[in-house]
């Protein structure tokens, strides 16, 4: 679209909603009716004409003859932006000679209200949720669950190839598939730990012989940091699909340099052998995965990554955190997507 701000003037009122687009536009100095496109996000999402009867002062502002230059234009949203999201809407005002322009006061932010289950999540860990047809039985039944990253959501998905079963799906593509799930924040203690977000970290000391290790890798952070990078590290090691309620748990990799082989007066000089093991594959059901990735933020589980510790400036580390994980990692729980879901949202420690 050749935009060209001097042929045209005009303004979003401060009423309009992501529905309704109300406002007026007109090229200065004409009496021209002149079209309405709106994008928003980029997106053209409707248009009309700007021929509704507005204020004399809209016919001062144009120069016109009459004040027939307002719009009040309702649009069917596409169902994909209705996820609760600010988004940039701009309006352009379309003219007889082929130029067009935005309205003065573009883009505008405008919340899309979220259909239900489609609201897009706000924290990293967040637990996502929907309907999904898995083909058998009995869990057609109980729905599926993944985790969100901060940017998409990581699910095991065993029926679109059992072999790697971990993907990154996009928001937009998680929440149009079937019904949706509210997106269930849940129930931490927020405490601060230092922990490994890489496939292989650093065992004692060896990081002062570490050139290698990904910039980056170590981090200090709370439970639903710690499980939404651990699901990402999952992801990148990858995993096959289980219909089993057990699973085997993804392992970081670790490396060490045996610095015990160095003689200790001459450390300078010494080059330690490097020891090192590598990551493993594991297998997950859709809540399992979930439950691992979580079960990796409470240190008492033993599934916290390789030396995980409680921040040096808190050293305080609530014990309920590795009940709550506990309980929710028993065997002798029952194992569903929608159980999960609903166990995250709840203290049982």
């Amino acid at each position: 679209m050749t935009a060209q701000s001097s042929w045209a003037i005009g303004y979003l009122d401060t009423w309009t909603t992501y529905e309704r687009y109300v406002g007026w536009s007109c090229v200065p100095n004409s009496d021209e009716i002149v079209g309405i496109h709106i994008y928003a996000s980029g997106v053209y999402i409707g248009g009309g004409n700007a021929a509704l009867t507005r204020e004399f002062a809209v016919a001062q502002a144009c120069n016109s003859s009459h004040s027939n230059h307002g719009f009040d234009i309702p649009v069917n949203v596409p169902a994909n932006f209705r996820d609760g999201t600010m988004r940039d809407v701009v309006v352009y005002s379309i003219h007889s000679n082929g130029t067009s322009a935005p309205l003065t006061n573009v883009p505008m932010r405008i919340r899309f209200d979220a259909l239900p289950g489609r609201a897009r999540p706000q924290n990293l860990g967040d637990i996502v949720g929907r309907d999904f047809g898995y083909g058998w039985a009995p869990l057609d039944y109980f729905g599926h669950i993944g985790i969100w990253d901060g940017n998409s959501v990581i699910e095991a998905i065993g029926s679109a190839d059992g072999a790697d079963t971990l993907k990154i799906t996009a928001w937009e593509n998680f929440s149009n598939s079937s019904n949706g799930w509210p997106v269930k924040v849940p129930v931490v203690k927020d405490f601060a730990q230092e922990y490994c977000s890489s496939t292989t970290c650093p065992l004692g000391n060896s990081t002062t012989f570490w050139p290698w290790i990904a910039p980056g890798s170590r981090h200090v952070g709370p439970e639903r940091e710690i499980a939404a990078k651990r699901a990402y590290v999952s992801y990148l090691i990858g995993a096959s699909y289980t219909r089993l309620g057990s699973f085997t748990p993804t392992q970081q990799g670790t490396g060490r340099y045996a610095i015990e082989t160095c003689n200790p007066f001459k450390k300078d000089q010494c080059r330690p052998p490097f020891i090192q093991t590598k990551p493993a594959r594991g297998t997950y059901r859709c809540e399992t995965f979930v439950m691992h990735s979580y079960a990796a933020s409470a240190i008492g589980t033993g599934y916290a990554t390789p030396e995980q510790k409680i921040a040096s400036w808190n050293p305080n580390r609530p014990p309920e955190w590795d009940r709550q994980m506990q309980w929710m990692m028993s065997p002798a729980r029952l194992r569903t997507p929608r159980t999960m879901y609903d166990n995250f949202g709840t203290w049982n420690y």
